[in-house]
């Protein structure tokens, strides 16, 4: 199996339940989603939460990293099945 494409996608739903932090209170999600797909069909599906003042990652920077750092490094990399 070989990795073929990377794609990024923005995620938003809201909570059933929104739940507070010592910084703010939540009421719905916004990640970024990533799908990876491999030449045999298979799909494998992520999500990173942009949360600057607790990871130090915005929006912007996770879809940097993974299309310029991670989506280069790993595209065409077999793995065993």
């Amino acid at each position: 199996m070989k990795i073929k494409d990377i794609q990024v996608f923005e995620v938003e739903a809201p909570l059933i339940t929104p739940f507070k932090t010592a910084l703010r209170t939540v009421d719905k999600i916004n990640n970024i989603g990533v799908y990876v797909y491999t030449d045999s069909g298979q799909v494998g599906v992520g999500e990173a939460a942009p949360t600057a003042v607790i990871t130090g990652e915005t929006r912007d920077s996770i879809i940097h990293a993974i299309l310029n750092y991670i989506k280069p490094t790993i595209l065409g990399m077999r793995s065993e099945e």
